[in-house]
């Protein structure tokens, strides 16, 4: 069942599987019910014109559901499907008053826009929605159901419906805190607090396709700490942790917004640098290299680091390529004497 409320469409990012499967949930089941609902009315209560709008309904469940199979365009199946879902039911309490108690169904539709658009957003669709149904509902007091609909069914309507609402938008929150709390935990190295391997691997391969779409500049420096490991075997694993930490903050703040910083392993760290020249990526190493050594962490004296960059070349150049030159001209420069840059 989850196979097929998610083949049609391929994605990682937890919300929009959420979107996902509640999209296709609700595309399904709208659609087997406005159908069993039309003929229904159609055929037992005679109401042509509330079967006409399950019809309507039935349509569109599946146009939406379709649609994201060949467009792929998940954000706008999911307005659709809110947009149609409020004025269905909107339409639906205007045409079928509380005949065979249809007010039933108006508790259901915040949820559903909850669980697709999140609390915050789902405000703009939800507002409207309950002015005009509660509207109705207030002027048919006394008068639906043959004077069975009164204040006190009204009343009911309202606290039951915003109770349901209550409960989606603090199941929403508690979502939205857990995935952001998952994202973190997937994209974020514990120890440095800066981006993790995977993560900075996800950007390298994004602004490599951009520049090479669009043929811009895209630069790499690759860089570890000299001698980390007598700091290691001299003052502990622990000290060398602190070590790590602290180079990591003190050049994440040296850093441009559009530079990605991140852990590639051990004592190696990477700088994703979108549009940057052979120059510029040279003079951004040169700086980062000095800001280390002068750098205090009241642990080890003359802490220092080599440095490794190059640019992307165009051509045959790949991610593979990249890295494997950024890493050559890294080695270079250990070998070369340590704490020094060089370019390839």
């Amino acid at each position: 069942m989850y196979a097929l409320l998610t083949s049609n469409f391929n994605t990682q990012d937890a919300r929009k599987i959420r979107q996902l499967v509640l999209l296709n949930l609700l595309a399904l089941i709208s659609g087997l019910t406005s159908m069993f609902f039309a003929f229904f009315n159609l055929t037992i209560t005679q109401t042509p014109y509330i079967a006409t709008l399950n019809m309507v309904g039935f349509l569109i469940s599946w146009y939406v559901f379709l649609d994201l199979r060949y467009s792929k365009n998940l954000q706008r199946a999911c307005k659709v499907a809110i947009i149609s879902v409020v004025l269905f039911f909107t339409l639906f309490v205007y045409f079928n008053k509380n005949d065979g108690y249809g007010l039933f169904w108006v508790s259901f539709v915040p949820l559903f826009v909850i669980g697709l658009t999140g609390f915050r957003r789902s405000i703009i669709y939800i507002a409207p929605y309950f002015i005009i149904v509660f509207t109705l509902a207030y002027s048919g007091v006394g008068e639906w159901n043959e004077g069975h609909w009164n204040t006190v069914g009204f009343i009911r309507l309202i606290i039951s419906t915003l109770i349901f609402t209550t409960i989606a938008a603090m199941m929403d929150v508690a979502l939205s805190h857990s995935y952001r709390n998952l994202e973190r935990i997937g994209s974020i190295d514990e120890l440095t607090n800066i981006f993790n391997r995977r993560k900075i691997q996800e950007f390298l391969s994004l602004e490599f396709q951009r520049a090479k779409r669009y043929n811009t500049n895209l630069a790499l420096i690759l860089f570890d700490i000299d001698n980390f490991k007598n700091i290691n075997d001299t003052f502990g694993h622990n000290s060398g942790d602190r070590v790590l930490h602290k180079l990591a903050q003190t050049i994440q703040k040296s850093l441009c917004k559009s530079d990605y910083f991140g852990r590639w392993g051990g004592e190696e760290f990477i700088i994703v640098s979108p549009n940057s020249t052979e120059e510029e990526i040279h003079q951004l190493s040169e700086k980062i290299r000095e800001t280390v050594t002068k750098m205090s962490c009241n642990i080890v004296d003359n802490l220092s680091c080599s440095f490794g960059a190059t640019i992307y070349k165009g051509g045959s150049d790949t991610i593979e390529s990249l890295i494997e030159r950024v890493d050559k001209a890294m080695y270079m420069a250990k070998e070369l004497g340590k704490n020094r840059v060089e370019v390839l």
